[in-house]
């Protein structure tokens, strides 16, 4: 993988700049949820579920957002197993990184996501968080809670 994308929360940091947004992927089969940051990264917005067609369809989406939205670096959901092993959903992900972050350009860090399904279920039943549309997707509402883990997990460690 890219010397670009971290799994330390300080080397991270350190690579970003003080200000700028992040931007969540939370990538999947068939969907790719994305949340964002504000440039000081202190709120944390669920964006939109996109659904996965083609590589080329999911690259466009992709470089829009990020063209709109300017973010400073990548925080990805890394689908770890329960006994922290690298499985095939790590395989997919790394596979979509692979031929993703040469065309973002950005630090990636690759934020552990293993109850974060569970826990926007969680969220949703006791009203934490808003139910999911009419299409069912939730992964939006996931990639925020991979973000918001990863500024807890950053936070004063920032050099940059």
């Amino acid at each position: 993988m890219s010397p670009s994308i971290f799994r330390n929360h300080a080397d991270f940091a350190a690579a970003l700049p003080k200000r700028g947004g992040l931007l969540a992927l939370d990538v999947s089969k068939r969907a790719i949820g994305l949340a964002g940051t504000d440039a000081e990264r202190r709120m944390v917005t669920p964006l939109f579920t996109h659904v996965r067609k083609s590589w080329t369809h999911d690259r466009e989406a992709l470089l829009r957002l990020l063209k709109e939205r300017r973010p400073a670096g990548l925080v990805v959901g890394w689908p770890l197993g329960l006994d922290d092993r690298e499985g095939e959903a790590c395989d997919r992900v790394r596979n979509f990184l692979d031929l993703f972050v040469p065309l973002a350009g950005l630090p990636v860090f690759l934020q552990d996501e293993r109850f974060t399904t569970g826990g926007v279920e969680a969220a949703i039943e006791a009203g934490e968080l808003p139910p999911p549309g009419r299409d069912g997707k939730i992964d939006h509402l996931a990639a925020a809670l991979i973000l918001a883990e990863a500024l807890r997990s950053i936070e004063g460690t920032s050099t940059g």
